[in-house]
C-alpha cells in the first residue's frame, strides 16, 4: 500500500512539474513549431535535434517521448453533422441564424467541402457546452495546446441567445433595449454592436482555454494570422507572447481565389521573421493547390530552426527596434476600417522595400516608445486615445518625424460621433 501511494505521489509530482513547465514554454522567442507530417526524409527526432520543439497533430505520447510539445486543432464555429450522428435537429439547435431567420452555412471558395457543415453560434449554450467538453478532453488526453481556426472570423448571428446577450450588453453601455435586427446605423450603436460581436468571440475562446486549463494548466490556444503584417499587429494589440502564423497569400487567378506561393528566398525570410516574432508556423508557406514550401525546402527549414536555437537568448529578451513606427488605433478601426486598409498599404510597401517597422497600439503609448524610430506613421485616428495624443506631441517635439494619414485625430470617452 505504501509503495502504491508513493508511486501515485511520484506520478503526480512529475505531472505537476510537466504542467508548470508547459505554462512557461509558451513564451516569445522560444516556440519553434512546424507541421512535420508529410515532410519526407526527416524523422521527428531529427526535427527535434534541429531545434523544433513543438509540432502539430502528433499524438501526445509520441511527441512527449521525444521531449516535444504538441498541439491539436479546433474550428471556432464549424459543426460537422457526422459528429452528432447526422442528427440535423440537434445541429440546428446549435446553429447560428441569419437576420432573415435562415440558418448560417459556411462558405469558403478555397475549401468547397465546408459546404457540408453548419455554422455554430458562440453564444449558444449547447455549442458552448459541447466545445467546453471537447477542450476538457484535450486536456485529459495530454495535448499541450490547440490551434483554433477562424478564431478572428465570425458571421453575425441573430438567434435568441445572441438577442438576450445583446440586450444586457447594450443596457450596460447606456443603450435602449432593441432587437439586433433593429439596431440603428449611427456611429454610437454601430460601435457598440461591433464591440458586442468581438466580446462574444473572446468570451467563447476564454471558455475553451479555461476548460482545458482546468485539467492541464498552461494549455495554450491561439488563432490564425495569415500574414506577417497581421502577426505584428496582433503583438501590438495584446500582451500575448505567442501568436499563430499561417503565412500564405491569397491571389485571384482566372477568376478563382487561390493560395499564392512564395519564392524560396522569400520563404526563408518569412520563416525567420515568424520565429523572431515569437510565433509558430502552421502548414507552411504554401497552401491548398500550391504545395507546402516547408516540405519542398526541408533543409532550409532545418537551418533556420538551428539558427533560432542559437539566437534564443536574444530573441526571448529582445527589444524591438525599427526604422519606422506605425500607430494603429483599434477604436478608430471600429469606426471605419480605414486604418486596416492603410496598414496593409504602408506595411506592404515597407516590406517590399526591406525597411524594418514596428506597429504600436495607441493604448498606453508613450513618446519614449515612439522615439525608438526616427519616423512614425499615424493611421486613421478618429478615436485616438488621450495618451497617444500626448505621446505623438512629445515625439515630434523631440525631433521625431510624423506622417499623418486619414482623419484628424480626435477622442471622446464614450466613442460618440462629434
Amino acid at each position: 500500500m505504501v509503495r502504491w501511494l508513493m508511486a501515485i505521489g511520484m506520478a503526480l509530482g512529475a505531472a505537476l512539474t510537466a504542467q508548470d513547465d508547459l505554462e512557461a514554454f509558451w513564451r516569445r522567442g522560444h516556440v519553434r513549431e512546424i507541421l512535420v507530417r508529410g515532410i519526407d526524409g526527416v524523422s521527428l527526432s531529427e526535427w527535434r535535434d534541429d531545434g523544433v520543439n513543438c509540432v502539430l497533430s502528433v499524438p501526445p505520447a509520441e511527441a512527449h517521448a521525444l521531449g516535444l510539445k504538441t498541439r491539436t486543432w479546433f474550428t471556432l464555429n464549424l459543426i460537422n453533422p457526422k459528429g452528432f450522428g447526422d442528427d440535423l435537429e440537434k445541429v440546428k439547435a446549435m446553429a447560428a441564424v441569419r437576420a432573415d431567420g435562415s440558418y448560417l452555412r459556411p462558405y469558403d471558395p478555397l475549401f468547397p467541402s465546408v459546404a457540408a457543415y453548419w455554422s455554430a453560434c458562440v453564444n449558444n449554450p449547447l455549442w458552448r457546452e459541447h466545445s467546453a467538453k471537447v477542450f476538457r478532453g484535450m486536456g485529459e488526453a495530454d495535448w499541450d495546446g490547440c490551434h483554433i481556426d477562424y478564431a478572428s472570423h465570425y458571421e453575425p448571428c441573430f438567434c435568441t441567445h445572441c438577442e438576450e446577450r445583446w440586450k444586457a450588453f447594450a443596457a450596460a453601455r447606456g443603450l435602449a433595449a432593441m432587437p439586433l435586427r433593429e439596431v440603428p446605423s449611427d456611429v454610437r450603436h454601430g460601435l457598440v454592436l461591433r464591440e458586442f460581436r468581438i466580446h462574444s468571440v473572446m468570451d467563447f475562446l476564454a471558455l475553451c482555454r479555461d476548460s482545458a486549463r482546468a485539467v492541464r494548466p498552461g494549455f495554450a490556444i491561439d488563432g490564425t494570422w495569415q500574414q506577417i503584417l497581421w502577426l505584428k499587429l496582433a503583438h501590438a494589440m495584446t500582451s500575448r507572447q505567442v501568436a499563430m502564423s499561417v503565412t500564405y497569400q491569397l491571389i485571384t487567378e482566372d477568376g478563382e481565389r487561390r493560395h499564392g506561393r512564395m519564392a524560396p528566398d522569400r520563404a526563408r525570410l518569412a520563416l525567420c521573421e515568424i520565429l523572431s516574432q515569437g510565433a509558430v508556423s502552421w502548414i507552411g508557406l504554401g497552401g491548398p493547390k500550391t504545395g507546402n514550401l516547408l516540405r519542398e525546402h526541408a533543409d532550409m527549414v532545418r537551418q533556420v530552426t538551428r539558427t533560432a536555437v542559437a539566437l534564443e537568448p536574444q530573441l526571448a529578451a529582445r527589444e524591438e527596434m525599427a526604422e519606422v513606427g506605425i500607430v494603429f488605433s483599434a477604436r478608430s478601426f471600429l469606426l471605419s476600417g480605414a486604418a486596416r486598409r492603410q496598414l496593409f498599404a504602408v506595411g506592404q510597401a515597407l516590406m517590399r522595400a526591406h525597411v524594418t517597422f514596428q506597429i504600436h497600439s495607441d493604448v498606453g503609448l508613450t513618446a519614449e516608445r515612439l522615439g525608438r524610430s526616427p519616423g512614425t506613421v499615424l493611421l486613421d485616428a478618429t478615436a485616438l486615445t488621450p495618451e497617444a495624443g500626448e505621446a505623438l506631441t512629445g515625439y515630434v517635439a523631440a525631433g521625431g518625424r510624423l506622417f499623418v494619414l486619414g482623419a484628424t485625430p480626435r477622442y471622446t470617452p464614450d466613442w460618440q460621433d462629434l
